[in-house]
């Protein structure tokens, strides 16, 4: 069950983050292409509903490039009737934690978790890729991504993450609102939010956020 906290309210403050957790994958299945099972699959069309709700629009859209993230975002843009059409900003600040191996990682004789193999397979495999920004560079340079991170390692990324996006999108006057969706991982969300590491944030869960963004803290 999607469980969506406050993701459908109107905004008070200029800038509004909502917080995505990817729908459900297999419990034992973390590497790139995990695919998301058939409640995933039935959570991501309950959550395309409650984003559909957000007023005025989703203006961006930032994705991890993990399949199953890419498969939680599907039915919204499907339905999406944004003008112009609203295009995903593949980020690779949002990828998961990569803490070690894994055998099915070995078992593919590739680096599964490498957004650069992903990006070398989306437009193959996966419909998906017809709603990607293929103009968008990401912020985190794909030499940046290494194995074997700390928790550390993670909340520095993604907390600098965070504040870029507070800084890039400002909203030309103090009566715009900017709706800005992240769809990313457990361990990075709960970065973004100052949230213990292993602090509880279900499969497909929304979390909005409101934020003045930091060019107005500074210019005030």
């Amino acid at each position: 069950m999607t469980a969506v906290h406050h993701a459908c309210a109107q905004t008070t403050m200029p800038l509004a983050l909502y917080f995505v957790r990817h729908e459900r994958r297999h419990p034992l299945d973390r590497t790139f292409h995990s695919p998301l099972l058939p409640e995933g699959q039935r959570g991501a069309r309950l959550l395309a509903a409650s984003l559909s709700k957000i007023q005025p629009c989703v203006h961006v859209l930032y994705s991890s490039p993990f399949r199953r993230c890419l498969e939680t975002w599907g039915p919204f843009l499907e339905q999406s009737q944004t003008e112009p059409p609203l295009q995903v900003r593949i980020e690779n600040a949002l990828y998961e934690r990569i803490a070690a191996e894994t055998a099915a990682d070995r078992a593919r004789g590739e680096t599964a978790f490498h957004p650069a193999r992903f990006r070398e397979t989306v437009s193959r495999d996966l419909p998906e890729a017809q709603f990607l920004d293929t103009q968008y560079e990401s912020w985190l340079p794909l030499e940046a991504v290494r194995w074997n991170e700390s928790v550390a390692d993670v909340q520095e990324r993604a907390r600098a993450f965070l504040e870029h996006v507070r800084r890039t999108h400002v909203p030309m006057h103090s009566t715009d609102v900017i709706n800005v969706v992240i769809v990313t991982h457990l361990s990075v969300i709960n970065a973004m939010l100052d949230r213990p590491d292993d602090a509880e944030f279900p499969m497909g869960s929304v979390h909005r956020v409101e934020y003045e963004p930091l060019e107005s803290l500074h210019t005030s």
